[in-house]
């Protein structure tokens, strides 16, 4: 059985997606974190992209006009998938939405030139902490990459979700264990993956990584 925490992500939409000042701060932000991130990686013409967890799925609309790329977005949450079609309306490229579990998608192994989630991994906890980790790199083609960002107790991490957020429990629905640049690493090795390139935003790591071969 697959161990996760109990969040409520109807509850979490409402009280962030749902505030536009708020959604187009971080938009912003994660935005510019991919773009660190990928700075000087080209992708073939008519990629394949996936990301798991999708939620509102605006990087994903970001990075299939940024790099022509045909895109695959998975999630459960009905909340989450009625959000990703509004960010995907009038999209050009070809656009797939999989209403499913992330953790069977045993047929889209290896098929994907880039990978990618935000807000996932820090909500499996106990053996599936790793799992998730597998269902990422499961997916990446053999000359694809993957992108993760995941909170890290920093400083700002102390301040904003421990002190700000707890206090007007902003996320008391949205529980997470957050993640360090070491246990990340270990596991992408254990994995046969490298961290080739990372960057921060503000209480978040990001990480961009490619199959050793």
């Amino acid at each position: 059985m697959n161990e996760k925490l109990p969040v409520n992500w109807d509850g979490y939409f409402k009280n962030f997606v749902n505030k536009p000042l708020i959604e187009s701060l971080r938009s912003r932000l994660v935005k510019g974190a991919y773009e660190r991130l990928l700075r000087g990686i080209t992708f073939r013409k008519a990629s394949h992209f996936c990301e798991l967890g999708a939620g509102t799925a605006v990087m994903s609309r970001f990075l299939g006009e940024k790099y022509d790329a045909q895109i695959i977005i998975v999630d459960n949450n009905k909340t989450a998938l009625d959000l990703s079609k509004k960010s995907f309306k009038n999209f050009q490229k070809s656009f797939q939405i999989l209403e499913n579990d992330v953790f069977e998608l045993d047929s889209l192994n290896k098929k994907f030139d880039l990978v990618h989630s935000g807000g996932l991994i820090e909500h499996f906890i106990g053996s599936t902490r790793q799992k998730i980790i597998d269902i990422h790199c499961n997916l990446v083609s053999d000359q694809g990459y993957l992108l993760i960002l995941v909170p890290i107790r920093n400083a700002w991490y102390r301040i904003l979700n421990e002190g700000i957020f707890s206090y007007f429990h902003l996320l008391d629905e949205v529980p997470e264990v957050p993640w360090s640049l070491q246990e990340l690493e270990t596991v992408l090795n254990q994995h046969n993956f490298q961290i080739i390139a990372r960057t921060s935003v503000i209480s978040e790591l990001g990480v961009l990584a490619k199959r050793i071969s």
